[in-house]
């Protein structure tokens, strides 16, 4: 499995850190990342998740992570209500985006 994640992501670099596709449940980087830190060992994937995502790997994370959800909230909360998905699931999402987890 590490052989072929390896051939499959080894090289990837500069992903964006933002996907507003609107399709995708999670965050496609977000999992390429999380894969190769379980299968990687604690170097290695330090030095290539430096090059994957740079801007969250040199710490500049609430930045990066704050803009991408104002991006993210913006485009998509005109499309939480109309249909099970938006009105049951998506809707918590909104309403956290909006007040805070505090």
């Amino acid at each position: 499995m590490t052989e072929r994640a390896r051939g499959w992501f080894g090289m990837d670099r500069r992903v964006q850190a933002r996907e507003l596709d609107e399709e995708d449940f999670l965050s496609p980087a977000l999992m390429e990342a999380l894969a190769m830190q379980r299968l990687m060992p604690a170097t290695e994937f330090k030095k290539w998740f430096s090059d994957f995502l740079p801007d969250l790997a040199s710490g500049a994370v609430g930045d990066v992570l704050q803009a991408a959800a104002r991006t993210h909230l913006a485009a998509a909360i005109d499309t939480v209500t109309g249909d099970y998905m938006g009105e049951h699931w998506l809707a918590t999402f909104a309403a956290l985006a909006l007040t805070g987890t505090e």
